[in-house]
């Protein structure tokens, strides 16, 4: 079952130029912030995931000749760089529209400044030919494995509403990115919220 919507993410990489901007602005002026410095440099620190933004200004050169260092963090998913803004281990970041809304209701102090809006979407319901699941009104009561506070957790929620469902008609097996696969193919969730170019992943496990 795929079910799909344009979806957002925080940082296009067409704004790659303004983040910079705006980070060096956050760390580079008055007292610099823990590990943010290197002797008289400036480090502007990074956070990626999957190496997005680090392997595109990498391969296009323009992470040369900057007058401040890069320091790239890569991060499994948004929750993650959320726990590390709050700790203070980050001055930039690029992440899912969902983790950001959690941490501003949370009011953790993370701010957008850049948004990109994709044409296509890229999550996926994924479920089992067994399960009796041909559209996300057949979710009630299954269980479904998700990673919580992520943009695929986002995108779950939408489509329960737009069945008339919340998460309380179904059970979330809250499990890793890394963990949603075999999660999966081992048999304990109806259905599995994955990245859709990553969908090859479940190929063999039983997936629709």
């Amino acid at each position: 079952m795929q079910h799909r919507r344009p979806r957002g993410r925080l940082f296009s990489l067409a704004a790659v130029a303004a983040l910079l901007a705006v980070g060096v602005a956050a760390c580079g002026g008055g007292e610099s912030s823990p590990d943010s410095s290197s002797g008289d440099r400036t480090t502007l620190r990074i956070g990626d995931q999957g190496k997005t933004l680090e392997l595109q200004l990498t391969l296009s050169g323009q992470n040369k000749g900057t007058p401040y260092g890069l320091g790239f963090n890569t991060f499994a998913d948004g929750p993650h760089m959320n726990a590390a803004f709050s700790a203070n281990r980050l001055d930039v970041g690029f992440m899912g529209d969902t983790p950001t809304l959690f941490a501003n209701a949370s009011s953790a102090d993370v701010t957008a400044v850049a948004i990109a809006k994709s044409p296509t979407n890229t999550q996926t319901i994924y479920a089992r030919k067994d399960s009796g699941i041909q559209a996300p009104a057949d979710l009630r009561g299954k269980k479904i494995a998700v990673t919580v506070g992520t943009s695929l957790h986002g995108y779950l929620l939408q489509q329960l509403d737009a069945a008339g469902l919340t998460e309380k008609d179904v059970t979330l097996v809250n499990v890793p990115v890394a963990s949603l696969v075999s999660t999966f193919s081992s048999g304990q969730v109806d259905a599995v919220v994955y990245v859709t170019q990553y969908g090859g992943a479940l190929t063999g496990t039983g997936a629709r």
